[in-house]
């Protein structure tokens, strides 16, 4: 198994509402809204899945190529490490 390739800082809040979903960082009290495909990424970061597993669901929901998919993930990541909302292993 595979470790995950980034889980959500301790100071983070995340709440799951219509689909889509927003963070808070309970630290700068900053928050951030999801839209329904980076709600879907975080819930699976939340769950320490890895970038395989999540990619598979993006693929699975969505008409997405693997590589699409994959970019998706991978630019939501850097957003949220440049906001310090995650940590990556």
């Amino acid at each position: 198994m595979h470790s995950a390739i980034a889980v959500p800082g301790k100071d983070i809040l995340f709440t799951d509402f219509d689909g889509e979903g927003m963070i808070v960082d309970l630290n700068t009290k900053q928050y951030f809204k999801l839209n329904e495909t980076a709600a879907l990424i975080w819930r699976n970061l939340e769950r320490a899945k890895h970038l395989d597993e999540i990619v598979a669901e993006l693929q699975s929901r969505y008409e997405v190529t693997r590589e699409q998919a994959t970019a998706s993930v991978e630019k939501l990541l850097e957003k949220l490490a440049a906001n310090n909302l995650v940590q990556t292993n």
